[in-house]
């Protein structure tokens, strides 16, 4: 794992609770890919008492490490100790314990957030089928000759192109004949059989 820069953290130091800190953490979490905002960077500021003309720059520097730290911990789920090891030697104990107090707590939750938030491919959710008889002429004899057209309804959960997106479900008409049909048909059934094999080995 490549090494973090966690030295911004220290600037945490300079909350006045542990509850303003732990709330840092979970706004990070939530904009995480957004990034900051400018009220979110004030909000830094005036929170850890930032000053001067590097305040913009060190609430940066704040939320980048954080989200490290956090994405560090969640998708190589680390538990405690593996963790407590990202730190520096010379990091603040007590600080430290904290962040870590503050990362066991909310893992759980914030691990099923990102699975629920995955970018994803469309996701097949079902389907619905009728016959029609079509004939380009309104002459009996030619209706009698008219082949049969299967009208086939997919249904499908779209495509997901960032995370925390909320998928559309999507319906599509295609209009199918005989051959066509025994096309897909055939298709499948050779899908089948390769997953089949696939699953046996």
């Amino acid at each position: 794992m490549a090494t973090l820069d966690l030295s911004p953290l220290s600037l945490l130091l300079n909350a006045s609770s542990k509850t303003v800190v732990a709330e840092l953490f979970e706004d990070v979490f939530a904009c995480r890919y957004q990034g900051l905002t400018s009220d979110r960077r004030n909000r830094i500021i005036s929170d850890f008492g930032l000053n001067g003309q590097e305040s913009e720059t060190e609430a940066n520097q704040l939320f980048e490490s954080i989200v490290s730290l956090i994405r560090a911990t969640l998708y190589s789920s680390l538990d405690n100790e593996q963790t407590q090891a990202l730190f520096p030697e010379d990091f603040h104990p007590s600080l430290r314990t904290l962040v870590i107090k503050i990362l066991s707590a909310r893992k759980a939750e914030w691990h099923e957030a990102c699975i629920e938030s995955q970018v994803s491919i469309p996701k097949f959710m079902g389907l619905d089928w009728r016959l029609d008889v079509r004939s380009a002429s309104n002459d009996p004899a030619a209706s009698r000759n008219a082949q049969p057209i299967a009208m086939v309804k997919v249904k499908v959960e779209g495509e997901v192109t960032r995370a925390g997106q909320m998928p559309q479900v999507q319906e599509t008409t295609l209009e199918m004949d005989k051959t066509t049909v025994n096309t897909i048909v055939n298709t499948l059934s050779q899908i089948r059989d390769q997953l089949g094999g696939l699953q046996n080995q």
